[in-house]
């Protein structure tokens, strides 16, 4: 049954009228128009909506054109048939009693006709309507939808009808079928008879209803909405096939769907009341958009209900608008909101002080400009909770995907913000802002910030995820202008951009509370007032961080944890017995920064004495070089790490760095932006001894560390735990992240190489090489090899992942032997590594001479070939090939983390210098696979 609306009802009640009152003029028809029999005379519509009527004799091709442009037909003759054509038919103004027969046809026919006209449609002859002014009769079959003005019986047939009547104390029988009946007066009967019958009551009082058993049964209190009562004679009944709905009705249950009560839910919202309940089947609802102005809960039903706005609404505004009213959104998807003034919500909050509680959950906001709108409303509240937003903005302009006014709260738990377009996820103005657990991710869209708080008294934003991506637009992750209460904690930050400076920049003049916040690639937490209080908070260099994609099964959001395997690197970890520790070095504790022993670590380095321990206060220091030679020394950076950065020209003409001493352990020291004339400025120039670098970062160097050549059983270097990041900066080729010169010994583990320009990642000419637990990735670089044993000698690649981008110049990943000839004597042992290539005819190992090459038990992904060359063998027969599909969304991110230019803050007495623990404290970073 296709139900007509409440507003095309009145559209067809109020043009009744109309048709009286008409101007008119006359065409001739040719004979051929008609057709005489014995009973009189048959009548055919034309082509298009014909308005065929009959009421006086002796008259033919009297034509009346309307206002609205249709010339319609009047036709008056005798008695006879009259039939309707292909078309959508007008039947008008047969008041006689000729008892005549009214035949529409085919399309969707109006009768407006006395009763004792006979009116004829078959199955599948479209939806028709009958008007009636009084009494209808029995209803004719296949006429789906019954109207009568007037205190009245009206009757239905076995069709679903919809049976509407005007008057009150009206009669009404459903018949068969499943029949929706409205009613308008006070005192109606009903007798819904056969199927299951849906009774609408708009605020009435004691109307009496026939059910389809033959009692009697009263409705009372229905406008209190209180427990009503059912009796049949004194005696309590209900049938439960019949259902009563109305806006003074107490809590209901409404339809909506394709074989339900209600086509679309605008008709259901219009005899909806208080406290209602409309269940929307799952489907997809074109362009049904509503203003709803009753607190009622809208609920999909055997999946999402998907509303797609396919043509501008006809609010200009949204799906839905909410006026004052306290309405649930239950597993609903909200799509193609677009309007004139680029900003098309799903959802828009609307309405006069004091606004109303909406709450949206298990729903889906996609494709939209914006996904919920809210204006200002005292005592408006928004809760959302476990519901998606994905790909909502705008092309150009700025559209947030949830954008509220000066409201009483914004609540959001367990939802999903992803890939917003030119705009930010959370723009907010509420009085109390509160979003827990939820999920933020920039994807490969231009999001702004994350969460933007504008206005308010207090906020709070715990235990959230927040990826930004290299697509993001904003270098910060949340950002704060309001003068309010800020509690952000338990949040995990994860920078996967290169141009993420910090998590959160605070535009307002009060300070912000920050407790148990992890940061994953960011040099600095806040900027702008940088006030805050709290403890907990970390930052980790951990550039691989899993993270699971969120379940968002329907009905259901979830997060798993960002998958990180952390650990500390300690000098009781056995793999370090051979490594110079912090305890050779008992001499004197030495203090740099702002009033401590010395400005500069030149200076200090200058005083120093062997076995001294310089710590440097955090902070940035530029053109800070200095030279070490024939002193053993320690120097450590406090705090965040302690910035060696090249600005003015380096004298030396070498590196931030020059050292030349028996024995030198750095920890926590960042050196960044070396460049020299001759192109290969290092931040370390290594030319002798042994060298420990711990937890160490280079960055945006010509080369990282450039190791020179020491004699036999006088060159040795550790690096452990350390960052190399942008580094081969000149783009000549021959400067690399880590150049290691012919010497006995060096060692790399536990640290990240990435984003080396043209260079290799790691050159090592040393006789013996360990490469192990790191990760060599050229980002959207174009690096040469990751690894290059030119001279061949031992070698050990274990556990490492090598990722190889579609820039490099160089389809070989690992590379040994290819310079030396013949090569220092040696094995190379490949094992447990993972070679991934996003290039074409990539090769995992070369072997350029005859020294023997191990591999055993690798992963290679789109690697064209294992390996060539000769004397190479594969044991345990357990390396494996994948090719795996390169798109755009599987390359590599890439991370670059900017020097960010702040003062010392660690203030350290020379009696708390005492205190410092002989070990001290790495910070953690990720176990790479």
């Amino acid at each position: 049954m296709k139900i007509l609306s409440a507003l095309f009802i009145s559209f067809f009640l109020l043009i009744g009228s109309s048709f009286q009152n008409a101007s008119a003029y006359t065409i001739n028809y040719t004979h051929s128009d008609l057709q005489y029999t014995d009973s009189g005379v048959q009548i055919y519509g034309i082509s298009g909506k014909d308005f065929l009527a009959k009421g006086f004799a002796g008259q033919v091709d009297y034509i009346k054109n309307f206002t609205n442009g249709m010339d319609i037909p009047f036709v008056r003759g005798q008695t006879g048939d009259i039939f309707g054509s292909d078309k959508n038919d007008y039947f008008h103004g047969f008041y006689d009693y000729y008892n005549n027969r009214l035949l529409g046809g085919k399309g969707d026919d109006f009768y407006e006709a006395q009763p004792t006209y006979a009116m004829f449609e078959k199955p599948g002859e479209g939806t028709d309507i009958y008007l009636a002014y009084g009494n209808t009769g029995p209803a004719q079959e296949n006429i789906e939808n019954i109207i009568s003005k007037g205190a009245s019986r009206v009757y239905g047939n076995a069709s679903d009808n919809l049976i509407f009547a005007e008057g009150k104390g009206s009669e009404i029988h459903g018949g068969g079928g499943n029949d929706v009946m409205l009613v308008n007066g006070l005192h109606d009967n009903f007798s819904g008879e056969d199927g299951i019958d849906t009774i609408i009551f708009p605020g009435s009082v004691h109307d009496y209803v026939f059910t389809g058993d033959p009692w009697i049964v009263t409705v009372k209190n229905i406008k209190t909405g209180g427990m009503y009562q059912i009796f049949d004679h004194g005696v309590e009944q209900y049938q439960f096939d019949d259902a009563f709905f109305g806006p003074e009705a107490g809590i209901n249950t409404l339809q909506v769907g394709p074989d339900k009560p209600f086509k679309k839910i605008m008709d259901a919202l219009r005899v909806a009341g208080d406290g209602d309940t409309i269940e929307v089947d799952s489907g997809v609802y074109e362009d049904d958009v509503a203003i709803i102005t009753r607190s009622v809960t809208i609920r999909g039903v055997g999946g999402r209900a998907h509303f797609y706005a396919k043509s501008p609404s006809f609010t200009g505004k949204a799906n839905f608008i909410t006026m004052n009213a306290n309405i649930t959104f239950d597993n609903i998807e909200f799509s193609g909101n677009k309007t004139a003034d680029r900003n098309g919500a799903g959802i828009r909050m609307e309405g006069s002080i004091p606004g109303g509680i909406i709450t949206v959950k298990n729903c889906y906001f996609h494709n939209n400009e914006v996904g919920i709108l809210a204006g200002n409303q005292t005592n408006g509240v928004l809760n959302i909770e476990n519901t998606e937003f994905g790909y909502n903005g705008v092309s150009y302009g700025v559209a947030s995907t949830v954008n509220v006014g000066v409201i009483k709260a914004l609540n959001i738990t367990n939802s999903y913000f992803h890939d917003t377009m030119n705009g930010h996820n959370v723009v907010s103005y509420a009085d109390t802002l509160n979003i827990t657990n939820s999920y933020f991710y920039d994807g490969t869209a231009n999001t702004s910030f994350n969460i933007s708080m504008n206005r308010g008294l207090n906020s709070t934003i715990t235990g959230n995820t927040f990826v930004q991506t290299d697509s993001g637009e904003n270098t910060h992750m949340i950002l704060n202008t309001a003068t309010q209460s800020s509690i952000i904690s338990e949040n995990t930050f994860i920078n996967n951009a290169s141009l993420g400076v910090s998590a959160i920049q605070n535009n307002s003049p009060l300070g912000i509370t920050l407790d148990n916040n992890k940061l994953y690639n960011y040099k600095v937490f806040i900027e702008g007032n940088t006030t805050f209080t709290g403890t907990g908070n970390t930052i980790l260099d951990a550039v691989t961080v899993n993270l699971p994609t969120p379940n968002t099964s329907v009905g259901n959001i979830s997060f798993p944890n960002p998958q990180t395997i952390v650990t500390q690197i300690t000098k009781d970890n056995t793999e370090f017995t051979t490594m110079t520790t912090i305890d050779s070095y008992t001499g004197r504790n030495i203090t740099v920064g702002v009033g401590k022993d010395y400005s500069t670590l030149k200076a200090a380095i200058e005083n120093a004495l062997s076995g001294d321990r310089i710590y440097i206060d955090e902070g940035v220091y530029a053109s800070d070089y200095a030279i070490i030679a024939n002193k053993n020394i320690a120097i450590i950076g406090l705090g965040k790490g302690a910035e060696l950065k090249k600005v003015q020209e380096i004298p030396n003409g070498k590196a931030i760095l020059v050292s030349n001493t028996s024995n030198i352990y750095l920890e926590n020291i960042i050196f960044s932006d070396s460049n020299v004339p001759d192109l290969n400025g290092a931040g370390i120039r290594y030319e002798g001894g042994t060298m420990s670098i711990m937890n160490c970062t280079f960055r945006n160097n010509e080369n990282g560390i450039l190791g020179g050549v020491t004699p036999v059983g006088k060159g040795k270097i550790w690096i452990y735990n350390s960052r190399f990041l942008d580094n081969g900066r000149n783009g000549t080729g021959f400067t690399h992240a880590i150049y290691i010169g012919e010497m006995d010994y060096v060692e790399i583990k536990n640290s990240v190489v990435r984003g080396t320009s043209v260079g290799h990642h790691i050159k090592s000419r040393a006789r013996m090489s360990i490469i192990e637990n790191n990760l060599l990735d050229d980002g959207l670089q174009d690096a040469s090899y990751n690894i290059d044993l030119p001279n061949g000698g031992d070698g050990i690649i274990r556990g490492n992942t090598i990722i190889q981008s579609a820039l490099s110049p160089n389809r070989t990943m690992v590379s040994y032997c290819a310079e030396k000839n013949p090569p220092n004597p040696g094995t190379l042992i490949v094992e447990n590594n993972i070679f991934e290539s996003f290039g074409n005819t990539a090769i995992g190992v070369k072997n350029f001479r005859n020294n023997q090459v191990i591999l055993r038990n690798n992963t290679f992904k789109n690697v064209s070939t294992k390996f060539t060359g000769v004397n190479v063998t594969e044991e345990n027969s357990a390396s494996t090939v994948q090719n795996i599909p390169i798109t755009a969304d599987s390359l590599p991110q890439f991370s670059q983390t900017p020097s960010p230019a702040i003062t010392p803050a660690v203030q350290v007495t020379p009696a708390q210098i005492e205190q410092i623990p002989v070990q001290v404290t790495i910070p953690p970073v990720i176990n790479l696979p």
